[in-house]
């Protein structure tokens, strides 16, 4: 399994906001799933009830362990797209009503039909 864990000297001082992390660090999760994937390697044959009632047991945990790793995931996921969206809102540029009015000036004159004389005053010209 790979540490999630940097050397002291390859970190790099962030100032972006510390997002509340879930009761389990993810290298205590790690531990937990390689010990239950060794349980599971194991209990394969499971030759009586008690064996059975210990490898449910430990399914139980796994479960919550994974429901606690999915509701931290889940919480980074949102702390992301929040701080994408302030990030993006912060590069839109400020309007006035003043740009706004000539923006619809623009597109007025822009949607408007065309009252040039396309024929340079040529009867004879035709245009499809």
């Amino acid at each position: 399994m790979r540490s999630s864990a940097a050397s002291p000297s390859s970190q790099t001082h962030d100032t972006t906001p510390v997002i509340p992390t879930a009761s389990l660090d993810a290298s205590k999760l790690e531990e937990k799933f390689a010990a239950v994937n060794g349980d599971f390697t194991r209990g394969v044959t499971i030759k009586g009830k008690d064996d059975a009632m210990k490898l449910q047991g430990k399914v139980n945990d796994w479960r919550d362990d994974v429901s606690t790793l999915a509701t931290h995931i889940a919480a980074q996921l949102q702390f992301c797209k929040s701080l994408r969206t302030s990030k993006a809102m912060a590069l839109i540029p400020n309007t006035t009503p003043g740009d706004s009015d000539s923006h619809a000036r623009m597109k007025e004159i822009l949607d408007a039909p065309s009252t040039l004389d396309k024929t340079g005053g040529d009867p004879t010209v035709a245009f499809d």
